[in-house]
């Protein structure tokens, strides 16, 4: 697993290293709690790498768990959802399958849940078709279009695969299955 250093700068703000969804949530007299700041198949590389490593990892185990925390509206959990999906492998979908994405936040966790619309810029969208070998249509349906980029809605097939739900892993660590999980 990859963790990225939170920068906690100004230029966090103004130039982070993903984009499609970004909220702050600052509470008076104490500042910046947590932040929301994510897009489709964020970091590049690990997409493929993180497949390869759990179809080796289990490749004897016949079920595994997978959680998301800190899921905020959804990107990521239906990026590793069309990724498996995109593989073809009925065993790989049934081994992985559902996805358990769970933030802290009420709002994102609403958003994800109402299978609300993305805003996706036109590198974004080139990143999601690359990932999926060329299926970006197969998994969105563009409603309009603007220069930069267009307003589109995740596929339902996608959200069928993912249990969202509202938690913060502070205390939720216990709800993590202690066998053959990936968090």
């Amino acid at each position: 697993m990859r963790i990225n250093n939170i920068q906690n700068s100004y230029s966090f703000k103004t130039n982070p290293s993903f984009q499609s969804f970004q909220r702050e949530i600052v509470k008076p007299n104490k500042g910046l709690l947590y932040c929301n700041d994510t897009c489709f198949f964020r970091n590049a590389s690990f997409w493929d790498q993180l497949i390869c490593f759990l179809k080796e990892k289990y490749k004897n185990e016949p079920k595994v768990n997978v959680y998301n925390y800190g899921c905020s509206d959804g990107s990521e959990p239906l990026s590793l959802v069309m990724k498996i999906l995109t593989q073809e492998d009925k065993e790989l979908e049934k081994k992985f399958l559902p996805v358990i994405a769970k933030d802290i936040d009420e709002f994102v966790i609403s958003k994800a849940k109402s299978k609300e619309f993305f805003y996706l810029k036109n590198d974004e969208r080139k990143k999601i078709n690359f990932y999926t070998n060329g299926q970006y249509r197969k998994f969105f349906s563009e409603i309009d279009e603007t220069n930069n980029g267009c307003f589109a809605f995740a596929n339902n097939d996608l959200y069928k695969h993912i249990d969202f739900s509202v938690a913060d892993i502070r205390s939720d660590y216990k709800n993590i299955e202690p066998e053959n999980s990936v968090v």
